[in-house]
């Protein structure tokens, strides 16, 4: 009985130790060193290059040039681009999340229903990142254009 009992906590101990170690081989697989040395968990990743260079794109995310206008010059820097990928939404959010910041941009506000929206600012930009549902996979609509001027309420 006790041999039985030995036995049995010592099959329960195995499988929690061989569980924990395939959660750590899942999260630490395809992790990358970060500027300052930390491990970064790898989640969805970049694209290789990306229209706009500071609003970072899922990696194969199609570009969607029919739907998309783009205008910058010396001062202006303002347009809609769109692309669409087969990750799950939740996930391109996330990446977003995880993203963005890298490029200096600030999250400002997330609002969600059925569609994600994200609102970013910088200094001088803002960027709204609206994320929609497909039957398989994200559509990506990026708007980005100048930062309104502050205003001081008149009294």
């Amino acid at each position: 009985m006790r041999l039985k009992l030995i036995l049995t906590l010592t099959i329960c101990a195995c499988a929690i130790i061989a569980v924990g170690c395939a959660r750590s081989a899942a999260t630490t697989t395809g992790t990358a060193e970060g500027e300052e040395g930390q491990e970064l968990i790898a989640g969805i990743p970049l694209a290789a290059n990306f229209r706009i260079t500071d609003i970072p794109i899922p990696a194969e995310f199609e570009f969607d040039r029919d739907n998309s206008f783009v205008f910058q010059n010396s001062m202006i820097d303002v347009g809609r681009i769109r692309y669409n990928g087969k990750q799950d939404i939740t996930d391109v959010a996330q990446f977003y999340l995880d993203e963005m910041p890298r490029y200096n941009w600030t999250l400002v506000s997330v609002s969600e229903l059925r569609t994600i929206t994200l609102y970013f600012e910088k200094e001088d930009k803002s960027c709204q990142v609206l994320l929609m549902p497909k039957v398989r996979g994200t559509l990506v609509d990026i708007s980005f254009f100048p930062k309104a001027a502050e205003q001081v309420p008149a009294y």
